[in-house]
């Protein structure tokens, strides 16, 4: 199409006057309908839930071509290369011709910048590349998955965007097997050496082995699945299960993007700062930022004044005062109209605290953000301070009706390799496999096996066509609530995606496959 014209409307935007190249006639087209033309074809594997696709649909006859549409993603069938999609605010579009490229709709949310004012011609370290402040090559910005700050792959020396899952900046970056500026690792020799202190033996910089995928990354709320009270050894299972993403972050959340996207989802409370103080169901706690963190440093004294931008800005967006403003907010009376912030609390904290667990990193609910405020700290440098209150349904794991519901359920501290041999100890040559099988033995004996309400097991029982695959799941004793999950998980699986089945359908063999996934599979005969 070409542009004839341009003129503003009674609301100052601009309306064009186009002309179509296969069409007679001028029509008039408002700004946020006119764009690049999409030319960055995407593959099943770049997309992504939530992201901002251009697709071809066909709302008549789905099967066949049609008009082209912005779609944002709602699920990735990678088995079935079908892409679901909300499009012109009909959710469930299937979109199976795989005609798909990058939206190159231009950006009308409010995600102004205090600092230029989204002016495109201004440099910017905050909402530009961190290293040239430049808003250009928006195709060749590299975000860091730990802090989201942005990077011209130029700036970095780097030919192309890595084709790692996880990519680091040089400010996060931790771990010699993770790429950072310039594609390569850091040697040996490059790393900061002589501290005694225990960073998770390793596993707070090793690679997650599951992802979660029942909710998106920027999800705010419960888990399905996740109850209070659950504890994990190691930050990087709190991570899969997605609970709290960052493998060393503190806050998880984003200052950008749309308004309902803008929040904290999630913080972990590990002791990191002095002016934090914890009362179980309500706690002060410390922004980020402030402390001078190069050379791979992961904490450090405070040395400078914290700014009310990146993480601290998107706590503050969780709390209900809008605008968001640097003078601080306080919500009141109404504080629980905030954004749901999912808490857990470390190990690490137990000598701050006195509600932290004796081991691992337990889940303790939602909390929401009363009011936030800059104020000078102990260490004489103003730090953002966030007042978080308590406000879930399931009762605190502290106290004693939330104590009878761990011992009910039988949480326990979940290990990431429960069978692997403890650090510093060694098998000796006398050892025999009876003695390992005694010890076991013992060990189920001292436990309490775990027993279903009578909820579930009406549900089972009502369930007959799957009876054979209860009868397996049930076979198995188990010790909790989580090891019975883990067991339904395993045996009630799609045939196709291996997924928990949704819609379930229930073949007369007696297979569990999604409705989706075997509709899928014939149209693909």
């Amino acid at each position: 199409a070409l542009v004839k014209s341009a003129n503003l409307d009674e609301n100052k935007k601009w309306v064009y006057s186009i002309k179509f190249t296969e069409y007679d006639g001028e029509h008039s087209v408002a700004e946020s309908d006119i764009r690049n033309i999409a030319s960055n074809k995407l593959g099943i594997s770049d997309i992504k839930v939530d992201d901002k696709i251009f697709v071809n649909y066909n709302f008549d006859n789905p099967g066949e071509l049609g008009f082209w549409y912005d779609a944002k993603v709602e699920a990735v069938r990678k088995t079935t290369n079908t892409v679901v999609c909300t499009i012109r605010n009909t959710p469930g579009c299937r979109v199976t011709n795989l005609e798909i490229y990058k939206s190159e709709a231009p950006d009308f949310s409010e995600m102004d910048c205090e600092k230029c004012r989204k002016n495109r011609k201004r440099k910017c370290y905050q909402c530009g590349c961190r290293k040239c402040g430049g808003k250009h090559d928006d195709d060749k910005i590299i975000m860091c998955d730990e802090c989201n700050g942005g990077y011209h792959i130029q700036c970095l020396g780097l030919e192309r965007i890595p084709d790692e899952d996880e990519w680091f900046c040089p400010e996060c970056k931790n771990e010699n097997n993770i790429v950072c500026a310039g594609g390569v690792a850091m040697k040996a020799r490059e790393r900061k050496t002589g501290s005694n202190r225990d960073w998770g033996r390793g596993q707070a910089t090793e690679g997650r082995t599951k992802e979660c995928t029942i909710v998106t990354k920027d999800h705010f709320g419960p888990i399905p699945g996740i109850e209070v009270g659950m504890c994990w050894q190691y930050r990087l299972q709190v991570s899969e299960e997605g609970i709290h993403r960052p493998h060393v972050a503190g806050i998880a959340g984003s200052a950008k993007g749309p308004m309902d996207k803008r929040g904290c989802q999630s913080i972990v409370l590990s002791g990191g700062y002095e002016d934090d103080k914890d009362y179980g169901d309500s706690f002060l706690y410390t922004g980020s930022g402030g402390r001078d963190l190069s050379g791979n440093k992961r904490t450090a004294v405070q040395s400078c004044d914290q700014t009310l931008d990146r993480y601290n800005e998107a706590i503050a967006y969780s709390c209900m005062v809008r605008p968001v403003s640097s003078k601080g907010g306080d919500a009141g009376d109404r504080w629980r109209e905030g954004k749901p912030v999912r808490v857990c609390r470390a190990y690490k904290a137990k000598k701050h605290s006195d509600y932290a667990p004796e081991e691992g990193f337990r889940y303790d609910g939602i909390y929401k953000v009363k009011r936030y405020w800059q104020e000078k700290g102990q260490s004489q440098y103003k730090v953002w301070r966030y007042e978080f209150i308590r406000d879930d349904p399931s009762p605190a794991p502290w106290t004693e009706e939330g104590k009878a519901i761990i011992e009910r359920e039988g949480y326990e501290c979940i290990k990431r390799n429960p069978d692997a041999t403890p650090k510093g100890k060694k098998r000796k040559a006398g050892d025999d496999d009876d003695n390992e099988e005694e010890d076991e033995e013992v060990a189920k004996k001292s436990r309490k096996k775990y027993e279903m309400n009578a909820e579930w097991k009406t549900l089972i029982e009502a369930d007959a066509r799957n009876k054979k695959m209860w009868d397996q799941v049930l076979e198995k004793e188990v010790y909790s609530r989580t090891e019975l999950l883990d067991q339904v998980r395993s045996i009630l699986t799609c045939q196709i995606c291996f997924e928990l089945p949704n819609q379930q359908i229930t073949t007369e063999c007696g297979h569990n496959i999604c409705q989706e996934c075997l509709r899928m599979s014939f149209q693909s005969e």
